[in-house]
């Protein structure tokens, strides 16, 4: 039973000298334990900060390059990204350029004055075109 006990403690010492290894950016990490992976240490939050640009990119710039999901907002019928009108088949051709590391391609968020009809025209486009997405309703909670 002791031996039991020695075994169990020698590995939960080891995971723990582990994970802190990972942390301090010496060993590869486990994913969301502040290392990338591959041993070395990601920018914490304010690094970041310090290094991005004071002036973000126009709102035209940063439609391409986009790094998640594309988030579209349903009001009455219509629809926006960035607060502009856009059409189902913009938001599609707009979806296939998010990154692959993205699997949801499309965020929907409904508004309160928002039509099931427009949610439905929606959510057929992009199925029928393979884009998974996600519906929000402007509270927060969501379904897929």
């Amino acid at each position: 039973m002791k031996r039991l006990y020695t075994t169990a403690l020698i590995g939960a010492g080891a995971v723990v000298a582990w994970l802190a290894g990972s942390l301090l950016g010496l060993l590869p990490s486990f994913p969301g334990t502040g290392g990338n992976g591959d041993g070395e240490k990601t920018p914490s939050e304010t690094e970041v900060r310090a290094v991005a640009p004071s002036d973000p990119a126009p709102k035209s710039e940063r439609a391409e390059k986009l790094t998640g999901p594309l988030e579209v907002t349903i009001r009455e019928r219509a629809y926006y990204i960035d607060g502009k009108t856009v059409t189902i088949s913009e938001i599609a051709e707009r979806a296939k350029s998010v990154p692959a590391s993205s699997h949801i391609k499309v965020v929907i968020v409904r508004d309160n004055t928002s039509r099931a009809e427009a949610e439905l025209d929606l959510a057929n486009a992009l199925s029928a075109k393979d884009l998974v997405f996600e519906m929000k309703d402007r509270a927060g909670s969501s379904e897929r």
